[in-house]
């Protein structure tokens, strides 16, 4: 009567040896330094995983295989997935680069509703010893810019102008990486103290800028102030214009967008 019970023991203690034995020949290689362009990798199927543009809707990667093309085959369509949530957002192409088989490039087009997600990209390489490897890569959202500003004239309105403006407020930004970089795109006055008296600040993760500048010198009846914020993940573009042709000076469409 016992001799059942043992043969369905042995049945049921060789399927979990399977399945272990197929646990073990899997792996995942994880990307242990945060979003950023460049990630390495040791032991791994891949050297490296580098995102090569700077956009959130397309974007492109370059990937060094550590084994030759025999060894080795990483070309499975890629997936893109929410980094925060785990959510699958895409998939993507990926092929050799060159004969040799010694480089990968590919892409993803990634929805617009994504851009300011922080993404991880996930890459299966099918080794030739049976096991599996999947290699993660991390992509910072597109930055996140928040601001106010206001225009007011000083002095008294006279033929159609203020002898001086004063521009002041505020600028919060989140470049969601340390390779973050920020650069003033357009101004039609002769200077501007947003970025701590500089036209542009790189390498940051986030910040707070305060403004205050008095312009006496500008052209034309509208004043603007722009600039780009951008990472490897995507750019976010912030523009304030206003309408200074007559005695109240007025606020004009601006416009904060991603891609």
């Amino acid at each position: 009567m016992n001799k059942p019970l043992l043969k369905n023991s042995m049945i049921v203690s060789s399927l979990l040896a399977v399945f272990s034995a197929g646990a073990a020949a899997q792996s995942v290689a994880y990307d242990t330094d945060g979003p950023s362009r460049w990630t390495s990798y040791q032991n791994s199927a891949l050297k490296s995983v580098v995102t090569s543009s700077d956009s959130a809707l397309d974007i492109n990667f370059v990937a060094h295989p550590a084994l030759p093309v025999g060894e080795v085959d990483c070309t499975t369509s890629p997936t893109l997935h929410n980094s925060d949530t785990g959510e699958f957002i895409t998939t993507g192409s990926i092929g050799y680069a060159d004969a040799k088989g010694s480089v990968l490039w590919g892409s993803f087009e990634s929805p617009a509703e994504y851009a300011h997600n922080n993404k991880v990209a996930k890459f299966t390489c099918y080794k030739s010893d049976g096991s599996t490897q999947v290699i993660q890569h991390k992509i910072p959202g597109a930055p996140e810019v928040n601001g106010q500003m206001r225009v007011k004239g000083i002095g008294k309105f006279s033929d159609g102008r203020y002898p001086q403006l004063k521009i002041s407020g505020f600028v919060s930004i989140n470049n969601k990486t340390n390779e973050g970089r920020c650069v003033i795109t357009s101004r039609n006055f002769a200077s501007s103290t947003l970025f701590n008296g500089q036209t542009s600040k790189t390498d940051f993760y986030s910040d707070y800028f305060s403004l205050t500048e008095k312009i006496s010198s500008h052209n034309g009846d509208t004043l603007e102030v722009g600039f780009t914020c951008s990472n490897s993940g995507g750019s976010t573009s912030f523009v304030k214009r206003w309408d200074i042709s007559g005695e109240e000076i007025k606020p004009l469409a601006s416009a904060v967008t991603s891609k």
